[in-house]
């Protein structure tokens, strides 16, 4: 459920669709194996994965629960773009 007054999401279902809607590409868990924590932030911790289906080797952030849904999606765009 998406919090207006708080701005975070308690559903994951709802994570979905905002990432869906702001065309953030969004895997399940079973996608990556050969996982690694690397590293943490103000907002979650950094790990290393290996797509499970190749070798290519990817970065997955993990988010503080209660995390800022717009912190979130600003993070993730200065990322991606």
């Amino acid at each position: 459920m998406y919090n207006t007054e708080m701005q975070t999401v308690s559903n994951p279902n709802e994570v979905i669709k905002v990432a869906t809607k702001n065309k953030i590409k969004f895997y399940e868990y079973q996608s990556f194996c050969n996982i690694q924590k690397i590293g943490s932030g103000n907002f979650g911790g950094v790990f290393r994965a290996n797509r499970s289906n190749s070798q290519q080797c990817v970065a997955l952030k993990l988010f503080n629960p209660g995390t800022n849904i717009k912190e979130i999606i600003n993070e993730v765009t200065l990322i991606a773009f």
